[in-house]
Formats: C-alpha cells, structure tokens, sequence
C-alpha cells in the first residue's frame, strides 16, 4: 500500500496488546500504543538522499582517480562525430 508523501496526511500505526492466559479463556488488555509512520518515513527519506549524495561523490572521485585525475565524462554522438572529423582534416 502506497502512504502519502506528506507527514501531515501519513496514518499512524495503532495497536493493542493483549495477553494470552488459560489457552485464551482470558485475554486481558495489556496497553495499546501507536507508531507515528511520517515522521519515520521523513527521515528514511532525508536519510537516503545523503546517501546517495555521498555515493555520487565516491564515485566522481573514484573516476578521477581511474583516469589519472581527470574528469570523466561521456561523449555524445555528435562530440564523436566532431572529433573524428577534426582528426581525420
């Protein structure tokens, strides 16, 4: 199930907790507590972006390394075809 987006409109986990005695012939009512679910979402959210900010970064310095200092980027066809005809005149 998708959850909103958004903390304001995110549900929160309600549950009870009841203790099973005597193969269920009593089932008192131990407590209910409830998980606020946006907030967590929230953070796991933030907490990825860094990661993935991080690991973007690694690997930027990675490729730099890989070519001798360098900065690394891909050619588009048309950067070929410029440079082929460059060294071909």
């Amino acid at each position: 199930m998708r959850l909103p987006s958004s903390g304001l409109f995110c549900p929160k986990l309600s549950s009870d907790v009841y203790d099973y005695v005597f193969k269920g012939l009593s089932q008192p009512l131990l407590g209910t507590f409830s998980i606020p679910i946006g907030p967590i979402l929230e953070s796991t959210y933030l907490h990825q972006k860094a990661e993935l900010e991080e690991s973007e970064n690694i690997i930027k310095e990675l490729k730099k390394v890989l070519n001798g200092g360098a900065v690394f980027h891909s050619i588009d066809e048309e950067e070929k075809d410029d440079i082929v005809n460059n060294d071909a005149i």
